[in-house]
């Protein structure tokens, strides 16, 4: 797999990747050490730990050592076992690489030359991942993490590791909220304090600011010193290690790059010149370990401490943004977008593309995005009998109306409330219905929403007319009112119109901004 992933880069990055440390060809243990099925009481999990953190710490195992097949899942189940890893949905295959949740930091969204296939499985990854963790709001780690493991595991194999590693109870792994963050930098300044960093004089600014509560852009993105920067065989061996001890090792190697940092650079650390120095760093991953694992006095004792005193602080810290990272290998942010919800992939439009049907999910009802969204009414299909459209929408509710115009723009509205309302005793012909939850949207050639005017303020300050919903006659159907109207659809659903709105205070939906368009298509989506 690692090979296959490789094979689009040129050759002297090809060398930089393959040529770590030679495989050796005999290790002093085999593959079959890592079943869990060796492991027999409580002394025997200790004894065996103990052993394997020995041998990955000074076992020099190749990129390409067979070991590699089942080394990372096996340690990450073994040590961690889980029972939330069967929730894997393989209908995310077909992502685009650059739809990736709010989770995920861009600086960090390393891919380590994987092709785009598997960059897919990043993604595919990464979603399953926010939906069995809906309260991860921010894990730097994981896109770089995951990218590690497609080089040397199938997705779900992946995926089933990352969550034994979510899952820990003994062994902190992966920082799931913004919070951890400027936690996990003072952690970081407060270990460099500890080992006599600040002492010799080239630390004092990262001393002294923090001392006002400010944390430099340099600590509080260090994991960018790591995974977004370290070259691929560096990355690769720190994670045999880290898959076995946790954050623990991270700092580790944190502190030994700070150390060799000002070892050959004579100055403070900054965020820019560190992750240079990280991308050409002079040590071997063998000679780095050796120098991460001879910090003799740091324990997990150490780190608890500091991360109290970091909850406590956590209030009155402040950070610096950090400055956009450039590499052939970190996702552009500018080509990414981020979002809490991706629409499910067994859903088909004849309008609407992924990043289109994506957006919308981001702007519908909690209630509703649970649901399974299907086609009630397609023009393409249905014919253009507005009675047709009312027969097909029946009592569903709420419904997604949809128009693609001539000019191939894609806007229309979510209608909170069923188009079978129009036949209730107490609405004449043409009164308004439905209620706050109806938007306007559109989303060809730009995307935008445009929500309700009353939805935080109080009812008693609206207007009549900022509180007209949905209308339907016989002959057409409209969302918004006051003013103008905001969407409309006539008797042949071939053509209509859209203004300014009091109701909504949107723009006209159309990109030219004139009030009336010629229909292509009408579509419905429901929900069930």
């Amino acid at each position: 797999m690692l090979t296959d992933n490789l094979s689009n880069i040129g050759s002297a990055e090809r060398r930089q990747y393959e040529s770590a440390e030679p495989d050796h060809a005999s290790l002093n243990f085999t593959a079959e050490r890592f079943s869990s099925s060796s492991i027999k009481n409580k002394d025997g999990v200790k004894n065996y730990y103990q052993t394997l953190k020995l041998l990955l710490r000074t076992t020099r195992i190749g990129l390409n050592d067979p070991i590699r097949k089942t080394l990372w899942t096996d340690l990450a189940v073994t040590f961690n076992p889980s029972n939330n890893a069967e929730e894997f949905d393989p209908q995310f295959d077909n992502l685009t690489v650059n739809k990736l949740p709010t989770f995920v930091d861009p600086a960090n969204a390393r891919f380590f030359a994987l092709n785009t296939k598997s960059q897919r499985h990043i993604a595919t990854i990464l979603w399953n991942l926010s939906q069995s963790y809906p309260q991860m709001t921010f894990a730097p780690l994981l896109y770089p993490l995951v990218a590690l493991f497609l080089h040397y595991h199938h997705p779900l194999d992946v995926y089933r590791s990352i969550v034994a590693l979510l899952s820990s109870r003994k062994t902190r792994y992966i920082s799931m909220n913004r919070s951890d963050k400027p936690r996990d930098a003072f952690v970081l300044v407060k270990l460099t304090n500890k080992f006599g960093f600040f002492n010799r004089g080239k630390f004092s600014t990262i001393r002294d600011k923090l001392k006002n509560n400010f944390l430099d852009a340099a600590y509080t993105e260090w994991l960018q010193w790591i995974f977004a920067s370290l070259p691929f065989h560096h990355c690769v061996r720190i994670v045999d290690c880290y898959l076995l001890e946790g954050e623990k090792f991270l700092y580790r190697i944190a502190l030994e790059l700070a150390l060799l940092f000002e070892k050959y650079n004579h100055k403070p650390i900054d965020l820019e010149q560190m992750r240079h120095f990280c991308e050409n760093i002079p040590v071997t991953p063998s000679q780095l370990i050796a120098g991460a694992i001879s910090l003799s006095r740091l324990s997990r004792k150490d780190i608890r401490r500091a991360r109290d005193k970091a909850e406590r602080r956590s209030d009155s810290i402040s950070m610096t943004d950090s400055p956009l990272f450039s590499r052939h290998d970190i996702l552009c942010p500018k080509d990414v977008t981020f979002g809490t919800r991706i629409a499910p992939r067994k859903f088909k439009s004849s309008i609407l593309n992924w990043s289109q049907i994506d957006r919308l999910w981001e702007w519908i009802p909690d209630r509703v995005y649970v649901l399974e969204p299907i086609i009630v009414f397609c023009s393409d299909e249905n014919g253009n009998s507005l009675q047709t459209f009312f027969s097909l929408c029946g009592e569903n509710e709420p419904t997604i109306v949809i128009v693609k115009t001539f000019n191939n723009e894609i806007f229309g509205a979510y209608c909170s409330a069923s188009w079978s309302r129009r036949f209730e005793n107490s609405l004449k012909p043409g009164q308004y219905f439905g209620n706050g939850e109806t938007f306007l949207f559109s989303l060809s050639p730009q995307m935008i929403k445009y929500e309700w005017v009353g939805i935080n303020r109080d009812p008693s300050e609206l207007s009549y007319a900022q509180q007209l919903f949905m209308s339907a006659t016989a002959n057409s159907f409209s969302v918004g009112s006051g003013g103008g109207v905001g969407f409309y659809v006539g008797e042949n659903l071939s053509s209509g119109e859209t203004n300014r709105c009091e109701t909504f205070e949107n723009e006209p939906l159309t990109c030219s901004k004139e009030t009336y368009f010629d229909v292509s298509v009408v579509e419905v989506i429901a929900f069930c």
